[in-house]
């Protein structure tokens, strides 16, 4: 029994300990005043410090206690920033409110547009779809006669005629006519959206219910098929010409020919010799026909329709072509990249076939939300009494202006948009000013300045409804409530004064000092023969500055006459071959060098020494200021220290990055 009542008294204590122990996440690890940091809130600060959850993981123990010193510094200056009343500080508010409508527009069109559309965008490449069209060209450039007769063609498809029949008779498109149409394979990103719109609405072997316009005309689109998209095969081939041994053409022996190799591959025969034996492809048959990797569309039409059906090592028929007769092998089939992998790769042609579009289908829905309403009568009575009057100073002195400049055009979200913002926003792009008042460039500035306030309007609520967006304005407030605190309490405060910076050199001569210098002049030649001559003549006393005015060839030196100026002996080669001459003036002969052949005079040396004051006075103040920054800093963070009284728990950062078993 008392062995019992033991068991009985430790599942108790268990139980009562775990009900104690507080949750992994809610560990504090300081305190402060009447504020904590958690082991949540320290463990995602600390990821997003070094890079990501894996690397703070393999992390020790004294680099979180480093950080949470930091951390918990950082956190009683925001708290400092509060009771200061920076919430309530105009110019802090004013520059938050300024960076919110600036990196909000920019955040919405990455994180709501460009990144789901990326995702959408390669989702519809992994599928490609075949489509066929009757193509019916304006005639006169009259679309409408083109619209009505596409309208009569799709009534006759459904009504029974044939599709490949009607595109023969009628399709004004001569590549694909005589062949039913056929445009071939395409996926996402390939052909024109309107086209591609109309592919994906379609089902297979249906055609799209009205005629698709383009800057050609009439389209009438069939889907005829749909598979998972092959990014891409790796194929070899055995090619039999059509001409014989005597350069006569004899499609019937080739195809003889080419079908007793099939037969022999299809009986065990290696691919690879056979194609080294019998192929007349001479840019492959050495390899045993190896084509390499190659996407869609890249080979003619039939060889290409016939490797991307084959499986891995299966033989096709043989397949005729322009070239000959061709027996193909796929030897693999290519995957699809990961999103994150093809991205980048995406990213350009997203934004060239599909970014204005969504954008614009974005931006109407938020003109939606903020209740756009436009006055086109007012825009039109405007456009009416403008006559010929332009957006720049002829609109500025004009009655149009004096009569209309505070009348709203538009209002979104409330907020009225007057006659003159339109005209300050016609001139904030160069391609828009001097503009003529009309009715086409009043819409286009409507529509511009009404998504660019959306976007703003919608970057004010954006952090009620994105936690990211949130962490990111907060980010950026906790920046400039720091660089403030550190303005007020640091920089504000640094006095540099002359006789401090002295006495601080003083203390600290032996910080500033020069490393052996060398001031030298220098005749660079290209050729060995120039350089000897050149060497004679100054030693003939010929002037050297003169000479290397005249003649040194190396890269803006003549206009300096060849002065390299003082320079460390370190800097190279021509610096350690003036120093080591003894004498000012003193000549060196022609020297190779990487560049050339030199001739060095040197003008001066100056061994390693202690600066001067006047030569370390930039270095010292420097240095001092530094030194002043760190004591202001470190009595600021005492005062914090003495006011919130900070408790460290240390020993709770053995658990930081572990689950709570």
């Amino acid at each position: 029994m008392r062995f019992g009542l033991n068991i009985v008294v430790a599942v108790l204590l268990a139980l009562i300990f775990t009900s104690c122990s507080p949750e992994h996440s809610k560990i504090v690890l300081v305190d402060y005043g009447d504020y904590n940091i958690s082991m949540e809130e320290f463990e995602q600060a600390y990821a997003k410090n070094v890079g990501g959850l894996e690397q703070a993981k393999k992390d020790s123990v004294e680099k979180f206690k480093d950080f949470l010193n930091l951390y918990a510094n950082y956190k009683m200056k925001l708290r400092d920033a509060a009771v200061r009343g920076y919430d309530n500080n105009d110019d802090l508010q004013y520059e938050l409110e300024d960076y919110r409508r600036k990196v909000g527009s920019t955040y919405i069109i990455e994180k709501k547009i460009i990144e789901p559309g990326l995702r959408k965008f390669y989702d519809e490449r992994m599928e490609e779809y075949r489509i066929s069209h009757i193509m019916i060209m304006p005639d006169s450039g009259s679309f409408l006669k083109a619209e009505k007769k596409a309208n009569q063609i799709i009534e006759m498809i459904n009504n029974g005629a044939d599709y490949a029949q009607l595109a023969k008779e009628y399709s004004e498109d001569k590549h694909t006519k005589d062949d039913g149409g056929d445009i071939y394979w395409v996926t996402a990103g390939q052909i024109i959206s309107v086209f591609e719109d109309a592919a994906k609405a379609t089902k297979t072997g249906e055609i799209y219910p009205e005629p698709v316009q383009t800057q050609f005309g009439y389209h009438i689109i069939k889907v005829t098929d749909r598979q998972p998209r092959k990014p891409s095969v790796k194929a070899s081939h055995i090619l039999v010409n059509f001409k014989n041994a005597d350069g006569v053409i004899d499609t019937a022996a080739a195809l003889a020919e080419a079908t007793e190799l099939r037969n022999k591959l299809l009986n065990g025969a290696d691919f690879a010799e056979l194609a080294k034996n019998h192929s007349d492809d001479e840019g492959t048959a050495l390899g045993g026909g190896d084509l390499g990797s190659f996407e869609r569309k890249k080979m003619v039409k039939p060889f290409d329709e016939a490797a991307f059906n084959l499986k891995v090592n299966e033989i096709s028929e043989v397949i005729e072509s322009n070239y000959g007769f061709h027996i193909i092998q796929v030897t693999e089939i290519g995957k699809n990249p990961s999103f994150e992998d093809e991205k980048t790769n995406l990213r350009d042609q997203y934004k060239r076939t599909r970014y204005e579009k969504e954008k614009m289908a974005f931006a109407d829905t938020l003109r939606k939300k903020f209740d756009f309403q436009l006055d086109t009568m007012l825009m039109d009575e405007i456009v009416k009494e403008a006559d010929t009057i332009r957006f720049n100073d002829s609109y500025l002195n004009s009655k149009l202006r004096a009569k209309y400049k505070d009348r709203m055009i538009f209002s979104l979200n409330g907020k009225p948009v007057v006659m003159d913002s339109i005209y300050a926003y016609s001139q904030t792009e160069k391609k828009y000013t001097d503009r003529l008042i009309n009715e086409k460039f009043m819409n286009v500035f409507a529509t511009e300045l009404s998504e660019k306030i959306a976007f703003e309007e919608y970057a004010g609520i954006l952090e009620k409804e994105d936690p990211e967006f949130a962490r990111l304005m907060d980010d950026y407030k906790n920046g400039i409530y720091i660089f403030k605190i550190q303005e007020d309490e640091i920089w504000n405060n640094v006095k540099i004064d002359s006789a401090d910076v002295y006495a601080y050199y003083e203390k600290n001569k032996s910080n500033f000092t020069y490393p052996d210098r060398v001031d030298f002049s220098e005749i660079l030649c290209r050729q060995d023969s120039s350089s000897q001559r050149i060497y004679n003549l100054v030693m003939n006393g010929v002037n050297f500055d003169s000479l290397a005015k005249e003649e040194t060839q190396r890269g803006g030196f003549r206009a300096k006459s060849g002065k390299h100026g003082m320079v460390e002996v370190s800097s190279g080669e021509l610096a350690a071959k003036a120093y080591s001459l003894t004498d000012a003036g003193e000549i060196s002969e022609p020297f190779k060098t990487k560049d050339g052949f030199s001739i060095i005079r040197l003008n001066a040396k100056d061994p390693a020494r202690n600066k001067t004051f006047e030569e370390a006075r930039p270095e010292a103040a420097s240095a001092f200021q530094e030194l002043e920054s760190k004591r202001l800093e470190s009595e600021y963070l005492q005062k914090l220290k003495n006011t919130y009284q900070p408790n460290y728990y240390y020993e709770e950062l053995t658990r930081a990055f572990k689950e709570n078993k």
